[in-house]
């Protein structure tokens, strides 16, 4: 699925929600600045359901941080 949105100014975080069950996320994130191309590296995801969410924020260094909670209590990776 591809949507045009635009921007002035690169935003610091993009935030967006999809609605599906069946999607296969990128690693990256690529738009179009000046006529160039430009990949932004994906540094974290939050998917939930039901009665639980799972996040994902991946640091710099690759590290990995895993919150996931549901209606029973948390954990964290």
């Amino acid at each position: 699925m591809m949507q045009p949105i635009s921007f002035k100014s690169i935003p610091s975080v993009l935030v967006f929600e999809i609605n599906s069950r069946n999607i296969k996320v990128s690693k990256t994130l690529k738009f179009e600045q000046e006529g160039e191309t430009v990949a932004l590296d994906i540094r974290g995801l939050i998917y939930h359901g039901d009665f639980h969410f799972t996040s994902r924020i991946i640091g710099t260094d690759g590290m990995v941080c895993i919150m996931m909670v549901s209606s029973l209590g948390a954990a964290v990776k």
